[in-house]
């Protein structure tokens, strides 16, 4: 058996110098109570996640801020998080 690949290993254990493209992700009518953060969405710097969108859902016991970077088009649409509905304007 194998050694586990280790933290900074390429995922999937592919190598490449080709952008890796991530868009276009959809999640609908989650309810979760009790997380660190409703998201956590950190993409490559050269080329950002694109297209998260995230309706119809309810987070409760929330502890801790969202952490987003490098991601583009994040929308909301009747999100409520710790009982106060997110602004169902579009995110930077």
């Amino acid at each position: 058996m194998s050694p586990p690949p280790s933290p900074s290993a390429p995922i999937g254990g592919e190598e490449g110098t080709l952008p890796v493209s991530v868009r276009n992700i959809h999640m609908d009518r989650m309810a979760i109570d009790g997380a660190q953060t409703v998201l956590r969405l950190v993409g490559p710097d050269a080329d950002h996640l694109r297209g998260v969108h995230l309706s119809r859902s309810a987070f409760s016991g929330i502890r801790n801020p969202d952490s987003i970077a490098c991601t583009d088009d994040l929308t909301f649409r009747r999100v409520i998080v710790n009982g106060q509905e997110v602004p169902p304007l579009p995110h930077p």
